[in-house]
């Protein structure tokens, strides 16, 4: 299966995989982590938030509550932008 520069493949708990959408990644220097923020493209309104760990290659979605709430004031700010871009075209 050959994947595009904006999709990356997520196995599963039950071990079925899903091409996710990578909608934009974010490091927080603070914290030392890196995020990936994607969407499936038949649900693109339902946005997941993973941390990323490079040495591992490994992905964990964010489920710590005070690291989730400032991912998710990332991913607001991220989609405000977004839609100031799309007025002003």
């Amino acid at each position: 299966m050959s994947l595009k520069d904006d999709e990356i493949l997520i196995e599963k708990d039950d071990g079925n995989e899903e091409i996710h959408k990578i909608l934009f990644t974010y490091e927080n220097a603070t914290r030392g982590k890196k995020y990936v923020f994607t969407y499936l493209e038949h649900t693109p309104e339902d946005v997941y938030i993973f941390s990323y760990d490079e040495s591992s290659h490994s992905l964990e979605i964010v489920s710590d509550e005070k690291e989730f709430l400032e991912a998710e004031e990332i991913l607001d700010a991220y989609l405000e932008d977004q839609e100031v871009e799309r007025k002003d075209v």
